[in-house]
């Protein structure tokens, strides 16, 4: 797998333990729901894993409503950093110390 497809499962997943956080649910309960392991549940959230039913459960509950363009905005920094055509903006180096 390419370090910009790693980088964006990472965001991703930041968000969507953010979102899961906000909601109140705890990841058994994310596992519950979608029929798999809580354990599956930490890899999507930490950004090694990219199951679909999981991602969708996000999706369903508001990821891109509330995360929307924060996420957006930390994929166009990161992509900045891979094209070397912009400065890297701060967001990123969030990210990347993780």
């Amino acid at each position: 797998m390419k370090e910009i497809e790693k980088d964006v499962r990472r965001i991703i997943g930041f968000y969507c333990s953010l979102l899961r956080e906000d909601l109140g649910c705890t990841q058994n309960v994310v596992a519950d729901v979608t029929q798999k392991s809580r354990r599956l549940v930490s890899h999507f959230e930490h950004g090694n894993s990219d199951n679909i039913n999981v991602f969708l459960w996000y999706i369903i509950n508001g990821l891109f409503v509330y995360y929307g363009q924060d996420i957006c905005e930390d994929i166009n920094a990161m992509r900045y950093k891979y094209d070397n055509s912009r400065d890297s903006q701060h967001r990123y180096r969030r990210f990347s110390e993780t």
